[in-house]
């Protein structure tokens, strides 16, 4: 089994991760490194081989437009190595609002409720760490709230902990179920519902199992309604589909 080193900005960052990688990824060698700045770590990849960055990841927080925009400036701001390269938009903390649900729990006063439940987005909170810091000011709290968040709610309101978490299961080619069911909570089940009825007749076979069985279009729609795994399972497919083309399009726009 491969190991990996995470190189991050700050000892936050590392007590933040290191819950999630408890949480998911335990079963594999993970080891966080802060560095202490984004400085920091780009003139520790300028000093480092590429062969000694194969099992390196970067994680450093960057506000951005779009996880896309992100991606791309913090490759840019390491100068382009050979490693992974990860951004939390617009900071780690902000994914201890990923679920608000969670959060809220956390808040020991009405006010303090109130101030997380306004919150937009979690990659739209301007300075997050000033946030976290006014609605949890027990610092220690802070990874219990991170071993505590729904990963499938989580993951489907952050675009930027879902990249990261993805990136890390395709590094060590394992599946988190949490993040698979993340992609079909995004989308309304009366939109694959409608789709299915608008384009497949009703007795075409949609999927099929690793053992074999069939799933025609009028029963996959039944699934998708009912929220059965099955249908959540097909959905996510869909949607990782319809996330690789317009991928592939966007890198062959950008190579014009």
């Amino acid at each position: 089994m491969r190991t990996l080193k995470l190189l991050v900005e700050g000892e936050t960052d590392k007590r933040l991760v290191e819950v999630l990688f408890q949480r998911l990824f335990h079963e594999v060698t993970i080891e966080i490194e802060p560095l202490g700045s984004k400085q920091k770590i780009r003139k520790y990849l300028a000093n480092t081989t590429s062969n000694d960055l194969v099992n390196t990841a970067v994680l450093i927080d960057l506000d951005a437009f779009t996880v896309a925009d992100a991606s791309i400036e913090a490759r840019r701001q390491m100068s382009e190595p050979s490693c992974l390269v990860f951004a939390a938009v617009p900071t780690v903390e902000a994914w201890l609002f990923a679920d608000k649900v969670t959060a809220m729990a956390y808040c020991k006063t009405e006010h303090r409720r109130d101030i997380v439940n306004r919150l937009p987005s979690c990659e739209e909170i301007p300075y997050p760490n000033h946030v976290a810091k006014e609605v949890f000011p027990t610092k220690e709290d802070w990874p219990i709230i991170m071993a505590n968040i729904d990963i499938s709610v989580a993951t489907a309101r952050s675009s930027s902990l879902r990249s990261f978490l993805n990136g890390i299961s395709e590094f060590f080619n394992i599946s988190v179920d949490q993040v698979k069911e993340s992609y079909a909570r995004n989308i309304s089940r009366d939109i694959f519902v409608n789709l299915l009825s608008e384009v497949t007749p009703s007795d075409t076979v949609l999927y099929r199992t690793m053992d074999g069985y069939q799933y025609t279009s009028e029963q996959m729609i039944e699934l998708i309604r009912s929220g059965d795994h099955i249908g959540v399972e097909y959905a996510t497919d869909v949607l990782r589909l319809a996330r690789n083309l317009l991928a592939k399009q966007a890198r062959r726009e950008a190579g014009k």
